[in-house]
Formats: C-alpha cells, sequence, structure tokens
C-alpha cells in the first residue's frame, strides 16, 4: 500500500541513507496516512516531527500547516471522535504558539477546517462547540469569513436532540447568522441559503410551518439576488411539488432544472 511504501522510504532515509526528514517530508507522510483514512497515522507523525523539534532539530518546526494536514485526517477519517481529536490537535497547535513558535499561530484556515468537521458530525455538543470557535477567533483578532460563517449555518441546521426548545434556538441561531451575512462585507451567497433552506428542512415538523419559513428565506434569497440553480434543486428536493410551483411559479416536471 501507499502507507507501507512511504513508511519504508523513511525508515530507509534515516538508516540507510542518513537523511534526517524534516517538516516537509513528515507532511507529506502525513497526507499519505490522510489519504488512507489513518487519522491515527497522521497524528504519530506529527507527534514524532514534534519530538524532532524538541530535540533540537529545527527543520522539523512544527507550523499551522502541520497541525491543518493532521486535522484533515481526521475529517477524511468517518471517526466518531473526529471532532474531539481536531479540538486536541488545535488546542495542542495553540499551546505551541503561546511558548513562541510563531509558525503555529492559529489563522481562519485553522478555524475553518474545525467547523467543517463539526458541521459535518453527530457530536452532542456541535452547536455549542461552534458558537465557541466563532467566538475564539477575536482572541487572534480575526474575524470569521463568508466560508466558516456558511458551515457554522450548516452546524446550526442539525439539531442535537428533537426537542422543540432546541429546534428554535437552532432556528435563532441560524437566522441571526444569516442577517450577519446579509449585513457583512461579503452578503450572503446561494450557499448561505442553500443550508437556511436545508435547516428549514431539518427543523421545522410542521409542513405549513416549514413552508412558511422556506418561503421567508426564499425571498431574502431573491432580495440579494442569489437564486441560481443550486436553489432551485434544492426546493425542488425539499418540497413537495405543489410547494415548489407555488414559490418558485416554475414547473416541478421541467427537465431543465
Amino acid at each position: 500500500s501507499a502507507v507501507l511504501r512511504a513508511e519504508n522510504i523513511f525508515e530507509r532515509m534515516q538508516h540507510e541513507s542518513n537523511i534526517q526528514p524534516d517538516e516537509v517530508l513528515y507532511t507529506l507522510l502525513m497526507k499519505v496516512y490522510s489519504a488512507s483514512g489513518d487519522a491515527e497515522g497522521s497524528n504519530k507523525a506529527l507527534s514524532s516531527m514534534i519530538q524532532e523539534f524538541r530535540a533540537g532539530r529545527e527543520g522539523c518546526r512544527p507550523s499551522e500547516i502541520s497541525f491543518l494536514t493532521a486535522m484533515v485526517s481526521w475529517e477524511k477519517s468517518g471517526h466518531q471522535d473526529a471532532v474531539d481529536a481536531a479540538l486536541r490537535l488545535f488546542n495542542n497547535m495553540v499551546a505551541l504558539f503561546k511558548e513562541g513558535i510563531e509558525e503555529c499561530r492559529p489563522s481562519l484556515k485553522s478555524f475553518g477546517q474545525l467547523m467543517v468537521i463539526v458541521a459535518k458530525s453527530d457530536h452532542k455538543f456541535k452547536r455549542c462547540i461552534g458558537r465557541k470557535l466563532l467566538d475564539k477567533t477575536k482572541d487572534y483578532g480575526l474575524d470569521p469569513d463568508l466560508m466558516i460563517l456558511n458551515w457554522y449555518l450548516r452546524v446550526c441546521s442539525e439539531p442535537t436532540n428533537s426537542c422543540d426548545t432546541e429546534r428554535r434556538e437552532c432556528w435563532e441561531e441560524a437566522l441571526s447568522t444569516l442577517e450577519s451575512l446579509r449585513s457583512s462585507k461579503w452578503g450572503a451567497n446561494s450557499h448561505s441559503y442553500n443550508a437556511m433552506f436545508f435547516a428549514c428542512d431539518r427543523l421545522f415538523v410542521d409542513p405549513d410551518q416549514r413552508f412558511d419559513m422556506m418561503s421567508d428565506v426564499f425571498e431574502k434569497c431573491k432580495d440579494d439576488g442569489q437564486v441560481d440553480r443550486r436553489i432551485i434543486s434544492s426546493l425542488l428536493r425539499l418540497l413537495p411539488p405543489c410547494q415548489f410551483e407555488k414559490l418558485t411559479t416554475l414547473s416541478s416536471h421541467d427537465k431543465r432544472i
């Protein structure tokens, strides 16, 4: 396999050629592990690199890129504990930054990757974690960008339990985030509205209430000029034909959609 070949090359470099791998080579090894879904292997490679750095090898100085590679490995792994593992990596990176390793300073790339992992998970505290990530960007003088906020909308669209209070709070948070986006320098885009339609579908049990909320979001989408094929396709998938036609004035049988 690719992993075995990469590990073999590493061993031969170190023991036969006396060539010590640096951060670039360790990161490449981590990507091989990531491609095979071996998040633990990626973590092990990162730990080995940091150990080498602490032993005095400056070429193994860790950076945000190293930690991002490990986080991506957890995203691809499909593990149930991917969120917790990624957060541990982030905290380890922050600890190194606080030790004085400037290369480990978190950027929006790290926060964005974490938000993607949270959004794709079934973590029981996903909305709480997502909110804390948004707040934590301020610690580093950062403002969440459009990509991060769109993924946060996805986080809000999936309640962690079926109680009405949780669904209502998720919707209020999603709606507040959308309005923040609409008034921001980026503005909401079709991905933002697509996430909102997904939230309507997941958060409202009553069909009439769901349609009312979708109608409200669709009006905002039209006002912002964001109705495109993605939006129409989502509505066609989420709504009964009669409601789709009433909302969009398009035929649900139109093969061009």
